[in-house]
């Protein structure tokens, strides 16, 4: 039996560990699937969901490693699930600074075109972040508005996947992300001792105009 700590999660920059974690459940659902274990024709749902989710909240934590190292304000993430527009509010400074690391740089450039496919190809697919949440979406559901509610059915664009590629697409997403988020976690944290910056979370660093 093992048990999960979750206390040693309590850290200031928990998306990273967030991201990490669902990207994580989503290659062990993919894998569990594609090897004919549980409910096969169900599990691609919330497989896909946490591969999706997952991504997301590696943007956003970049988005603070980018936006804290910058002192930039406007580059942290804004409150939704989108992922097209926030990537690419981060994308090109991202870039810039990987380029900027003078050692290991070319794993770590390898893993930003590894994710940022990952990235284009999940917005592509699923812009809004409800397509393996729900089956419907239901329109004018606020009472207040005094309007009818309508729901819309929604489903996934395809009547089969090949768990295979989705798996080894995950597990390869997952490997570039944990690499990505332990280098920027370390820079980040070389950049706070520099500028003797107080504990706590980056953003607020940022928002503050103190970074």
């Amino acid at each position: 039996m093992a048990v999960a700590d979750l206390n040693a999660n309590k850290v200031s920059e928990g998306l990273g560990v967030y991201a990490v974690a669902f990207l994580d459940s989503a290659v062990a659902l993919f894998g569990r699937a594609n090897d004919g274990h549980g409910l096969v024709d169900f599990a691609f749902y919330p497989a896909a969901y946490c591969f999706r989710h997952g991504i997301e909240l590696f943007v956003k934590q970049i988005s603070i490693y980018v936006a804290y190292e910058l002192r930039d304000p406007r580059l942290l993430y804004e409150v939704g699930h989108g992922l097209s527009d926030p990537w690419k509010r981060v994308a090109e400074s991202a870039e810039w600074i990987v380029n900027d690391w003078s050692t290991g740089s070319a794993e770590l450039r390898h893993s930003l075109d590894v994710v940022n496919t990952a990235i284009e190809d999940v917005a592509e697919l699923d812009a809004g972040g409800n397509l393996f949440r729900y089956p419907e979406f239901v329109k004018n559901a606020n009472a207040a508005a005094n309007k009818p509610r309508t729901r819309v059915d929604t489903h996934v664009p395809f009547d089969s996947v090949n768990l295979a590629d989705w798996h080894a697409t995950a597990a390869a997403t997952l490997s570039a992300a944990q690499s990505l988020l332990y280098e920027w976690s370390e820079r980040a944290n070389d950049l706070r001792a520099v500028r003797n910056d107080l504990p706590g979370p980056l953003s607020d660093l940022v928002e503050k105009g103190k970074a």
